[in-house]
């Protein structure tokens, strides 16, 4: 490492102070912490994922590409020496592992490309591939697999051994991780995403990180496939101790299971999903958790702000300027809502006029995209077609209505509104550009299966847009082991603009860090009508049936509830909300009622 580089602290919590053993195994390090200490801070930083935002800075400051390539190397050459397989809060968690490898694959092609002094040539080169190797090998003996049920921590496992097994030198272990990784992208694909294209995460955050995965993936299949043809027609065994089973049978069959039309068409719909959901500014709506994860980032969303401006924009920064030794430093802040960059990204891979001008604001995604994947795919869809069940609506014995005005009184063209429904992940979309107005419903199951370790109890609730303002909004996610009960708080029915029968949750968790990544199951969720500016939902939960109806006029917002029981309407009234992981900022509420 360079003299003037200043090694980073890898296994520390930068919020809490909290500094975790780099020699204790890596397996008793989720045991007791004290209150505050995220093990998040630590995961995030050694994800990596600032490596290739550094890369594409070289890319456009040719005058700062040598110090930026040491910056690399020294950055590498810090973590592998601080971190050794196996111990240390780095190598808890797969999926950490997994993103690490790619973000620091992808910055190093980028950047081996600008290296003409050969940096990171030579001994550096051997030592970089001896690490990924490591990672590898982790990710294979380590793999975030259940035959009950796997998420998008298994979804990162096998996109991230399809990048390692695709860059690192052929032999037979590397052949079979990128046979094992395709079969199991293609096997997970169907899963974790609903047939209407969304993630069954139940969480508009963990749709965009899963979808993020697919989108490099499968650019990466495409090429392999024809780049490594010998390694699918005469595969080499090996023993294969671990679950799920490679089924070497079929492996010179997944050249033309990548290539399946029907698969695309599927993919585009991850994407459509995404396009559907984003507010005219970009922005989408929070049901469900966000824990602002990512799996790959290159161009920068959001704006610098000085500690002053970051002390007063975010509740829990309070106090952090009066300690702060740098009163002049600038921070970046992210826009986690933001995920127009997925888009530009999908736009890379497909041909759709709806996504050129993301591609547009976000060149870069497009073209790390199109340069890899080649000829872009044309899609043509059928027509969305939903069919509603006949349902008994049960007796409408207590009613309550609420109107809302729009503030800004400026009348909604009805015949400008457009509508997408997506009945698997349980979402109904109402916006129009033309007034700069939007509605998202959210009905969904509880995600996972059932075991809702990112939902909420967000059912009937709803976010309300018009004009540049968020009139209505879900108060997001803010923290996850580090205080369970401001966990709890977060996904409360209290929290969201929904009705509250009782007293009680509409879904039952547990208190406690054991309980924060568990929402169990009670209710279910009907389309009971829907037409251009109309939509009807039966929720059933316990003893429970309650319909909610929401009517857009043009000046007004008309929510209807019905219910066998006694309720009340909620609606999210607090200050605060998080706008991302470990943020808490200021809510002012923009609408009028009568």
């Amino acid at each position: 490492m360079s003299r003037d580089y200043q090694p980073i602290d890898w296994q520390r919590d930068y919020k809490s102070g909290f500094r975790w053993d780099a020699k204790e195994p890596s397996a008793q390090q989720r045991g007791t912490l004290p209150n505050g200490a995220d093990l998040k801070m630590p995961w995030e930083l050694c994800r990596m994922q600032f490596l290739p935002q550094l890369a594409t800075f070289a890319v456009a400051s040719p005058d700062r590409r040598e110090k930026i390539l040491n910056e690399f190397k020294n950055i590498i050459l810090d973590f592998i020496g601080a971190n050794i397989p196996g111990y240390g809060v780095n190598w808890v968690c797969t999926m950490d592992v997994a993103i690490r490898a790619t973000n620091i694959l992808v910055a190093y092609d980028i950047l081996k490309q600008l290296d003409q002094k050969d940096i990171l040539s030579g001994e550096f080169k051997s030592i970089l591939q001896k690490s990924i190797s490591e990672h590898g090998w982790f990710i294979i003996n380590n793999l975030e697999y259940s035959e009950i049920i796997t998420s998008n921590h298994y979804l990162s496992n096998i996109c991230g051994l399809l990048f390692i097994s695709a860059y690192l030198e052929e032999n037979k272990h590397t052949n079979a991780w990128l046979a094992f990784s395709i079969q199991e992208i293609l096997s997970e694909f169907p899963k974790q995403f609903y047939k209407d294209g969304g993630n069954f995460e139940a969480s508009t955050s963990y749709h965009r990180l899963s979808s993020e995965m697919l989108i490099y993936s499968f650019t990466i299949m495409k090429q392999v496939v024809k780049i490594k043809k010998e390694v699918f027609k005469k595969p080499e065994r090996i023993e294969w101790y671990i679950k799920p089973k490679l089924n070497w049978s079929q492996i010179e069959k997944l050249p033309y299971k990548v290539r399946d039309e029907k698969l695309y068409n599927h993919l585009y719909k991850t994407g459509k999903f995404t396009y559907d959901i984003l507010k005219q500014n970009g922005e989408i709506p929070q049901f469900g958790d966000n824990d602002s994860g990512r799996f790959l980032k290159f161009s920068p969303v959001g704006s610098f702000v000085t500690n002053e401006q970051a002390e007063k924009k975010y509740h829990n920064l309070r106090g952090y300027n009066t300690i702060v030794k740098n009163k002049k430093g600038l921070y970046f802040d992210e826009n986690i809502l933001d995920h127009k960059a997925l888009l530009a990204a999908y736009s890379g891979f497909f041909s759709d006029e709806n996504l050129r001008e993301y591609g547009e604001e976000f060149p870069l995604e497009k073209s790390i995209i199109s340069s890899l994947a080649g000829e872009r795919k044309c899609i043509n869809l059928p027509g969305k077609v939903f069919s509603i069940k006949s349902k008994t609506v049960p007796a409408k014995k207590f009613t309550h209505k609420k109107t809302f005005t729009y503030k800004l009184n400026q009348p909604i063209d009805l015949g400008s509104l457009e509508t997408a429904l997506y009945p698997d992940f349980g979402i109904y979309i109402l916006k129009s550009g033309k007034d700069d107005f939007y509605l998202a419903v959210f009905f969904g199951e509880n995600g996972q299966n059932g075991l809702g370790g990112h939902s909420h109890n967000d059912k009937l609730s709803f976010e309300l847009y018009h004009q540049g303002k968020n009139l209505f909004i879900d108060p997001g996610t803010y923290l996850y082991t580090p205080f369970p009960q401001i966990r709890n708080k977060f996904r409360s029915v209290f929290a969201h603009n929904c009705p509250i029968h009782n007293n009680q949750e509409t879904d039952d968790f547990k208190e406690g860090r054991k309980g924060v990544f568990r929402l169990f199951n009670n209710h279910k969720c009907s389309v009971l009508s829907t037409s251009g500016n109309h939509i009807s939902l039966l929720l059933e939960y316990k003893k429970v049936k309650h319909i909610r109806e929401f009517k857009i006029e043009a000046t007004q917002l008309i929510i209807n509830d019905y219910s066998n029981t006694q309720f009340e309407q909620n609606f999210f009234s607090g200050d605060k909300f998080s706008n991302g992981y470990g943020k808490l900022t200021k809510f002012e509420t923009t609408n009028q009622e009568q």
